[in-house]
């Protein structure tokens, strides 16, 4: 980890997250906002053998373009790799019937998505704007439960982690935390260590 831009650190702490969500909330349809390369994507549909997983994103992440370290197998074999768009190996792995990648902003969900969901996970563009819009549409869509990626915990955290803490602060007297986990990231470039939680919440009707 630390060679790519945009993973969640699939550590043992996430991993076993993301297991007592599947047990908490059982889904067969989840919502993804943020597919970036699919770290995200694949563990979730890893833990939900049976779910399906709709993710938005505005871009579509081509493997290599999202490595840093030269040293990477990817970047040292560019002809294996190509361009490589990442949501392609999502689709080969677990086949397009479980999951759908929607090249569009989150924004636009209200208007694409028809299925009724069991939980979305929000993970997309960390500003305070686009994290409110995203809780908003999900409780307006009726999602029982959502999964926020990315609240800061440190004081001097990335200005975006912190704007999601705000707007996430913003439905405080909706949102009831059920389960947590606190992960630290570094960053690939300036190796600046910072301290990130995601947490499961249910929605208060």
């Amino acid at each position: 980890r630390g060679s790519t831009h945009g993973h969640m650190p699939l550590t043992k702490d996430i991993v076993d997250f993301f297991k007592r969500v599947a047990k908490e909330v059982k889904p067969k349809n989840i919502l993804e906002f943020g597919t970036n390369l699919g770290g995200s994507a694949a563990l979730q549909l890893s833990v939900n053998p049976k779910a399906k997983l709709v993710s938005f994103d505005p871009k579509t992440w081509e493997t290599h373009s999202a490595i840093y370290n030269d040293d990477s197998f990817i970047k040292i074999h560019p002809k294996l790799f190509g361009k490589t768009p990442a949501v392609g190996l999502l689709h080969l792995i677990f086949g397009a019937e479980r999951f759908q990648f929607v090249n569009r902003s989150s924004k636009w969900v209200q208007d694409i998505v028809e299925d009724k969901f069991d939980y979305a996970f929000i993970d997309g563009s960390h500003t305070y704007l686009d994290a409110y819009n995203d809780i908003q549409n999900c409780i307006d869509l009726e999602i029982p439960y959502l999964v926020i990626d990315n609240i800061a915990t440190d004081e001097d955290a990335s200005a975006k982690r912190v704007q999601v803490k705000a707007a996430v602060d913003q439905f405080a007297d909706q949102l009831e935390e059920i389960d947590s986990v606190e992960y630290e990231i570094v960053h690939p470039i300036t190796e600046k260590v910072t301290h990130d939680k995601i947490i499961l919440f249910k929605v208060i009707r």
